[in-house]
């Protein structure tokens, strides 16, 4: 594109000159001569004249690699100006594994998926964000493909305006196993925490953090009718932890827990108004403790696999409190050493 004022039009002709053109030269006041079209120099479009190849003109969309205004330039979204992405953006890559990536967002999630070995596919960032700055810096480190997107763009990708201005693709959580736990840590004090329906993502990735402060070493988890720890709501709210406690998905608890007692674990449940306190018991070698849901507690298929019901002291005058806070005192009060 020449140097010069773009005229009203959108063209590129230098703007009229006070002067008089001089004869044969070219400008806004001097008609062609009859007959004789107006002859534009090579790469610049005359007055209504569509502008030529790779010369974007007023109201026009730019061409290829030459970004418009507001529009990020490196790392910019494959679709261009984040204002104008199209819907398919965000939308889940195919993954090596042929299982679907799970979106994540917010710094420590992320940064701890990365940390646990997931792989990263892709990964959404405000333009200018810095407060994510450590997590981008991994990302390209790992040749991850970035898209830099405006904030509203980013809140619609997660669903959410609480992302910190980072989101990212990643592998789901891989599945743990009983077999393996008992083959690698025979002798070992061991903790397994049976989550029974809750539906709560918060409470859920609560659970997740204090496992993982208190040395969980493996999770059981139902597949339907419950809220998912593949969910970026309980990445979020465990600050990443749910990525380093191994977890069992199973349609049934039922099966889980007979082979935790065929493995030598005590089953304890937590619920209030059981006649044994918390304080008033030993912490067993193995020890498998399971948590209610929100609302209507224990499942009748997974009680009648109780071997002790225990309660948590409280001299309050709210007689409850949420599972997450029940566990992590559970937890506490039950751990012994060598255990984690």
């Amino acid at each position: 594109m020449t140097e010069g004022n773009p005229t009203d039009d959108g063209s590129n002709w230098p703007a009229k000159s006070r002067r008089r053109p001089e004869s044969g030269q070219p400008g806004r006041e001097q008609p062609p001569e009859r007959g004789q079209p107006v002859q534009p120099s090579r790469g610049q479009p005359g007055r209504g004249q569509p502008p030529g190849r790779g010369q974007p003109g007023r109201g026009q969309p730019p061409g290829r690699g030459q970004p418009g205004r507001g529009q990020p330039g490196r790392e910019q979204p494959r679709t261009g100006d984040s204002s104008g992405l199209t819907p398919d953006l965000g939308r889940a890559p195919a993954t090596r594994s042929g299982r679907r990536p799970r979106l994540l967002y917010g710094v420590n999630p992320i940064a701890e998926a990365l940390a646990a070995g997931r792989e990263a596919y892709e990964a959404y960032c405000l333009e200018g964000g810095h407060a994510a700055r450590t997590v981008v810096t991994e990302l390209r480190r790992r040749k991850v493909f970035i898209h830099t997107v405006h904030r509203h763009e980013l809140s619609r990708i997660c669903g959410n305006p609480h992302h910190q201005g980072i989101a990212a693709y990643v592998d789901p959580i891989p599945s743990g196993s009983l077999t393996g736990l008992i083959k690698d840590r025979p002798e070992d004090p061991l903790t397994v925490l049976i989550l029974d329906h809750l539906q709560d993502p918060q409470n859920l990735g609560a659970i997740y953090r204090s496992a993982d402060a208190f040395g969980v070493h493996l999770v059981f988890h139902p597949s339907k009718e419950a809220a998912s720890p593949q969910l970026a709501s309980v990445a979020r709210a465990s600050a990443g932890a749910v990525e380093h406690v191994p977890t069992v998905i199973v349609a049934d608890l039922s099966r889980p827990l007979e082979e935790l007692q065929g493995h030598g674990f005590d089953i304890l449940a937590l619920e209030g108004g059981a006649p044994t306190s918390l304080t008033s018991i030993e912490s067993p070698r193995r020890l498998a403790i399971v948590v209610g849901s929100e609302g209507s507690g224990l499942t009748k298929p997974v009680r009648k696999y109780v071997q002790q019901f225990v309660s948590i002291p409280m001299g309050g005058r709210i007689n409850s409190m949420n599972a997450a806070s029940a566990v992590a005192i559970a937890l506490f009060s039950l751990r012994s050493p060598g255990r984690g």
